[in-house]
């Protein structure tokens, strides 16, 4: 997905993404991000992962597949000030092909 515009704009789409994954048997919708304000996300209804808890599991690796949530980290040259850095990495289950036939 691609966008262009406010972030606001995020509260709006990111519901209708989740249903539309939901509805084709996607289980689960992720987006790692840096520099989106926190209620942005909480106002579509997502949750923000604690990675020191196991309740919830959203994998990063699928080849060979690791069970546990491994956090992401971003490395971004330096920013002038005033200016706002946004980096995004978002998937679901439903982007690539899983070679895995049972786990």
């Amino acid at each position: 997905m691609k966008m262009v515009g406010s972030e606001e704009v995020l509260s709006l789409v990111l519901p209708m993404v989740c249903q539309r994954s939901f509805e084709a048997d996607a289980e689960y919708v992720d987006c790692i991000q840096h520099g989106v304000c926190r209620g942005v996300f909480e106002r579509a209804g997502m949750q923000p992962l604690n990675f020191q808890r196991s309740e919830m599991i959203v994998p990063n690796y699928f080849e060979p597949f690791e069970q546990r949530n491994v956090p992401v980290y971003c490395v971004a040259d330096p920013v002038p000030e005033g200016v706002l850095y946004r980096q995004f990495k978002a998937d679901g289950d439903q982007d690539r092909p899983n070679l895995l036939e049972q786990i």
